[in-house]
This record gives structure tokens, sequence and C-alpha cells, in this order.
């Protein structure tokens, strides 16, 4: 295993290019071909870049390597697929399907595209790329499967790639946060509608439910906000979670990384089965368009100066059915509502022992107010962001990746039932998430998706990670038969985590008589800042891997269910460095206070305040 950019690309390829152009962090690039396809790849180089931006391609340390060479032929080497020369004497042809290309980088950068095609010179037409996927990669092992790798984009249509084609990415940022969700006219019982653990698309928009079926239309966009991008199909019969229920009604638009500027569409409303209404920009301007469902179009409108968005026929809508709510006024006027779980061990009990799990812990994501000036204006712009976020993560890394840029709070526990049962009430208008813990509040399992609350509202789940959809059996529980928990808070003060007022001052008085800027190994655990406000024991810690979190990099993993006792405080080496460290013995508070940091996946500021403008001085102890 080592750094490196990868960027592979999965389908047909022929004398075509290889521009990686900087913005989306990576260290390989690689290109894979399924077998079925008919004819052998040939790839060339393209040649630069016309905004100016690098080609990371024609690095020296650049290497280009491919599963197979058709031989016989000087004028098709794999060296060829970054040689800066484009063109069909200067490409590479595999000798058989499945196949591949890649180029190792030799270090992680940023790309934000990718670009080939069949000839640039415009000369071959045949054996031209109609299949395949672009991958991306910061580490490389030649023996993992695809599967490990981040997948970019798709492609798949019947007309193939001929002259040259651009894959734009975004800067590989949190990409599952769009996906389709239901929600009562109140505000209340949001579910899903589709998505949520699919990759790619990195989200959805717009979407209305298809007359005379169960699909629902959409349009599929980026992470980077403008809702552009392909039109999509979504059958929900064939899965929530299922990739291959999306069918793209406008295949020529590649799924959207950035967002794209010309030749894509928005806010689809469908007239009937196979009919829908589009805004759709063919150039620089969005225009008015019927569509039908196999991909026929027409226009119905443009404006000289101004693009037309948001179609909506204009006739008499039947009025929707009234839900009634399900508010509870008492609860919502102190701003709570009331959480229920028929049994924790629903769903992880192949794992988790019954009677272990002790204590729920209500956890938060903490939002960052927008900025308003004195004249009243809002702040429009945030860079360079990494400064606002609320760990250095662009500083400071270790072997588990990024640690949270997103500040969190702790608001507090409750016991759990002995049959596994827990009702609660919680601050409504937060965004939240549940932490199972054991008797010595380490975390069993963790809640990696959100969760709000209407003031008055109350949401029930059957058991941690059980699926969503399935109904629990008729028992009565304790937690039923019981008025909702108030939440205990922990021994230090309830709301955002603080690391400097939390953990450090337990590194005071047990760490740093031994472990300050003099340790002969560098182990300096002191509350000393430097010049970006990070305090010598937040480096320490994390750079040598003393605990364990998930990685918060972009791209860096798969919005998946993680097994009980997989990540945090039960995969720190902490515990074990700290079992037989000389005279050094935690109270319990004090492991509570670090497990809790740890499971919270090491924040290190409990706000969104800019780092250049942090006070650097030494943290004081509480």
């Amino acid at each position: 295993m080592r750094n490196a950019i990868i960027i592979t690309i999965l389908g047909l390829l022929t004398a075509g290019a290889g521009m990686l152009c900087q913005e989306t962090s990576a260290g390989w690039a690689h290109v894979t071909i399924p077998d079925h396809v008919p004819a052998a790849p040939r790839v060339s180089h393209t040649p630069a870049d016309a905004a100016g931006c690098e080609n990371l391609a024609l690095r020296k340390t650049a290497i280009p390597r491919a599963s197979s060479l058709l031989a016989g032929y000087a004028i098709h080497q794999v060296e060829h697929l970054n040689d800066g020369k484009s063109g069909n004497d200067h490409s590479w042809i595999a000798a058989e399907n499945p196949c591949w290309a890649e180029i190792d980088l030799g270090e992680i950068c940023w790309i934000y595209r990718v670009a080939f095609g069949n000839d640039s010179g415009g000369v071959y037409s045949d054996r031209a790329a109609s299949r395949f996927s672009i991958l991306v990669a910061t580490e490389y092992d030649r023996d993992s499967a695809a599967t490990t790798w981040k997948k970019m984009a798709p492609f798949t249509q019947a007309m193939p790639i001929l002259l040259r084609t651009d894959f734009c990415f975004e800067p590989v940022q949190a990409r599952y946060g769009h996906t389709l969700w239901y929600i009562h006219p109140d505000g209340t019982l949001p579910d899903l509608t589709f998505g949520n653990t699919i990759v790619l698309p990195q989200g959805y928009a717009n979407g209305r439910e298809v007359p005379d079926s169960n699909e629902v239309s959409c349009v599929m966009i980026s992470h980077f906000g403008d809702l552009n991008g392909p039109l999509a199909l979504l059958d929900i019969d064939n899965g929530r979670f299922n990739p291959d229920s999306i069918h793209s009604l406008t295949p020529e638009v590649p799924w959207p990384g950035f967002w794209a500027r010309s030749e894509t569409f928005r806010e689809p409303y469908p007239i009937a089965k196979n009919l829908f209404l589009v805004s759709h920009s063919p150039r620089d301007r969005f225009a008015l368009y019927v569509l039908d469902r196999f991909g026929n179009r027409e226009m119905l409108y443009i404006d000289d100066v101004y693009g037309s968005m948001c179609p909506t026929p204009l006739k008499p809508q039947p009025v929707p059915p009234v839900i009634p709510s399900a508010i509870d006024p008492i609860l919502a006027e102190t701003k709570t509502g009331v959480f229920s779980v028929e049994d924790v061990y629903k769903g992880i009990d192949h794992v988790v022992p019954r009677g272990s799990a002790k204590y729920l812990r209500v956890c938060q994501e903490l939002q960052d107010p927008l900025e308003q000036y004195a004249d009243g204006f809002w702040r429009a712009s945030y860079q360079p962001f990494m400064e606002f976020y609320a760990s250095p993560v662009d500083l400071v890394t270790g072997p588990y990746g990024w640690s949270s840029y997103v500040a969190k709070g702790d608001l507090g526990f409750v016991e759990i039932n002995d049959d596994g049962s827990v009702s609660f009430e919680a601050p409504a208008e937060s965004v939240l998430f549940f932490q199972l813990l054991d008797e010595n509040f380490n975390e069993i399992q963790r809640m990696r998706s959100v969760v709000q609350l209407q003031p008055g509202e109350s949401r029930s789940c059957i058991g941690c990670h059980q699926d969503r959809r399935i109904t629990a059996p008729p028992r009565q529980t304790t937690a039923f038969n019981s008025a909702p928990q108030k939440l205990i808070p922990s021994p230090w003060e309830a709301g955002p985590f603080d690391y400097a007022q939390v953990v450090q001052p337990v590194l005071d008085k047990n760490c740093i008589s031994c472990h300050n800027e003099n340790d002969k190994d560098g182990y300096d655990l002191t509350g000393r800042l430097d010049e970006n406000s990070i305090p010598a024991s937040f480096k320490t810690i994390i750079q040598n891997g003393w605990v364990h979190y998930f990685d918060w990099q972009w791209q860096a993993g798969v919005p998946t269910k993680a097994e009980p006792y997989t990540f945090g405080t039960f995969q720190s080496k902490l515990w074990g460095i700290l079992k037989n460290h000389h005279e050094v013995r935690l109270s319990q508070e004090d492991e509570r206070a670090i497990k809790c940091w740890v499971d919270l996946s090491c924040p290190l500021w409990p706000d969104y305040i800019q780092r250049s403008l942090r006070n650097s001085s030494t943290i004081t102890s509480r």
C-alpha cells in the first residue's frame, strides 16, 4: 500500500485522452472495461486544459499502467497513456477485455476533471468507449477489488465516446447529503424516499411522483448546490437503496460530480406517465421543454435574455388530504419532543449480548449560524473554507485520516431498561444522533445518520440499525409503561463539546508532568498552541493514531452501516497504552471525558470561528 493517485475508468477505451486536472483528492487514476464489450480498448493522451489547469498526467512522477497490451505494434504502448502526444500513433490498446488503464501520480493531489476520447484527431471511430466507470484512490493495492476505490462517474450509453469528452468532479466533499425524503406538511415524520447509501449520484432534487406508476422523477445533482444535472426516474418498487432503480432519461449528460454549466436539465414536472415538462440548457440559457420517457424533446419557450425555470402547469389541482397533527402542545411549549426505542438490541443482537448496553447518549451536530453584517446583508463567502472547520484537518491528520470537521455536542444520556426499551425527551429543532454505551461508557454502536424533531413531536424506532420499514410485534415494554426519561447531563457542561475545556484538563492532571515540550519522544500533551491555534496534545494524539475514528476525509468511504465494536473507543490504542503506564490511573470521570471526545470523532473546536482569528495562546485548565 502507498499513497498515489489512481483514476480508473471501467469500460471500453479507444484512442482518446488522459487529462487529469487538479481539484479532487486522489492518488491514482484508473480505467477498467467490462468483458462483454466487443472490441479491445485504445487510449491516447489528450493535450492541455484550455482553462490553464495543470495536466497531472504529464508530471514526471506520473507512471502509467494497464491490464494488458496488444503485442506487435510500436504505436500502441502503455507509455503513450501520458506521453503528451495524441492520436492513433501514440495510443494504447489492450489485448483483451475486461481491461483497465491507470496513472500513478506518485503523490496525493487534487483533480476535478478526467478527459479522454476515441481519437482526438478525428480519424478513427471504431472500438470506441461506450461503457465504463471512473474511479479514484489515495491508497493503492494492486490486488484490491475495484469496489474499494471511489467511483466518480459511470458511463453507459448506446452511442460511444468518439472525440474528447470531459468528466468533471467536485473536490470530493461530503457527497451523500441530498437524498430524497418525504415529510408531513407540519414538518413531522420525515422518511426516506430513495438513496441514503448510494454513492453516485451525489444527490437528487426536485422529486415528484410520476402519474400511474410508483416512480419518482428527479434531477441528479452534485454536492455543490446548483440543482442542474441529468434527469432520472427512480423505480421505488425496485428498492430504495438499489442503484439499478435509477433510469436516466438523458444518458448523454454525465452523472454530476461538479455541476454542469451547459447541456443540463432541472425541475422535471411529470404531466403524464411518459411525458415531462422540464427546464433545459443546451448551451448557456435555460428554456422550457417537453420531454418524453424515451429522450425525445421539443422546445416550448425560450427568452432572449433570461433563463426560464420551474415549469408548472396552470390548471386546477385537487385539494390534498388533511393529515391530522400529532403534535403534543405541552411538549411543543418546551421546544422538546420524545424518542422511543422498542428494543436497542434488535438489528445488532448477532454481535451485542443482551444486557451489555446500559446507556444511550444523545449527541448533536452543531450548525454554523449565518453571519449578518451591520448593513443587514449576510456573509456570502467563507474562504479559505477549511479555516472554518471545527478541526484543522488540512493541517493535522493521522493513520485514520481526518477527524470530524463538524462541531459536535453532548446533550446527556439515559438509562436503557432491562428489556432493551428506552424512551426519552430530547430538544426539538436540533440535528441529533445516538450512541449505545456499555456500563463503562464505551461506545458499542453509533447512529451514523441524523434525526430531528419538531416541537411536540414523538418518533420511534424498533432498534439500533433495524430496517426502518419493519413493524415491531406487539409487546408491553418498560418504556411504553413509563414516562419518558429526562436527559442526564455528563460531568462536563451539556452542549457543544470543547476539547480545551473537557479533554485538555484530563491531560494536564495526568500526563503533562512527563509528556511536554521536553519529551524525548516528542509526545507533547500540553495545551501549548501553535501559530494556527492547534494544541500540541491534539496533534500528538491524532498524528500518532492513539485514538480511532471514522475518516471524515472527502470521499473517504461509502455511507454504510458499521458493525458494533469496530470503531471509536473499542478500537483505540490509548487504553492499551494506559493499562500499565507507570502510575497513571484515570478517574472514571476523566476516562469518560476522553471516551466521549473519541466517540464524537475527535472534533477540536466547539464552533466554526475562522481559525486565523482564534487566540493562539496556551489553553488553561478548567
